[in-house]
């Protein structure tokens, strides 16, 4: 069952905090928040220095929006508090039912949207690069271009350990779009195909081979 949760997550190193709202099926799961603030501490702490607390569960986003909204209100002039804006602005399930994609990348709306017109408006160079960013995708080089960026840019990266396992979740069982299936290749025909495990033996007595060939040796 999905809920909304109002939640505070707390550092036990400096006792600061922060109130916010996520959509879960599982309220006691690890995620911690999304705050610009919030985020920059984890990753200055670890994880394992924050501890969250349910508040409040909700069937509707609005009713949680309003609590959060509500708590914010009253603890954001403390000065262990995280939360830079008021409850239910800055959240991604906000911005994407109240907002369109057009009002979001012109930064309409929430501060966090604003951010990038008033960058933008600095550095027009960018904009410029941002706005052709969606039909430039379009174009195959273009698009292989940026894998290989994209891939020399995370050289020397790697995930945190939370990311890790969300992302170790998200393919676990049937959810993995390779579950119950397995590589062969076939030599004489030169190709590789993932196929059902209940039919390798038959793909054997066809003469494939189990595992992968990247490369095919080029012809004579």
């Amino acid at each position: 069952m999905i809920t909304y949760t109002v939640y505070k997550t707390v550092n036990k190193v400096n006792g600061k905090f922060y109130i916010g709202v996520h959509k879960t099926s599982n309220p006691e799961d690890d995620y911690l928040g999304s705050g610009i603030v919030i985020q920059h501490a984890i990753r200055k702490y670890g994880v394992s220095s924050f501890i969250k607390e349910i508040l409040f569960e909700y069937e509707t986003q609005e009713e949680a929006w309003a609590k959060e909204n509500e708590l914010v209100e009253i603890y954001q002039k403390d000065p262990l508090c995280y939360n830079l804006r008021k409850g239910g602005s800055g959240g991604f399930d906000y911005i994407n039912t109240h907002y369109s994609r057009r009002d979001i990348m012109n930064g309409v709306g929430p501060k966090v949207s604003q951010g990038l017109r008033r960058y933008s408006a600095q550095h027009p160079e960018f904009y410029t690069r941002f706005s052709r960013m969606g039909n430039a995708a379009q174009d195959p080089t273009v698009r292989e271009n940026s894998r290989k960026k994209a891939i020399e840019f995370w050289k020397g990266h790697s995930h945190e350990s939370s990311t890790k396992f969300q992302m170790s979740l998200r393919i676990l069982g049937d959810k993995n779009p390779i579950f119950g299936k397995t590589w062969m290749y076939n030599q004489d025909q030169q190709r590789s195909e993932l196929v059902d495990r209940n039919f390798i033996e038959d793909r054997k007595s066809l003469g494939w081979q189990l595992g992968r060939i990247q490369k095919w040796p080029s012809p004579l």
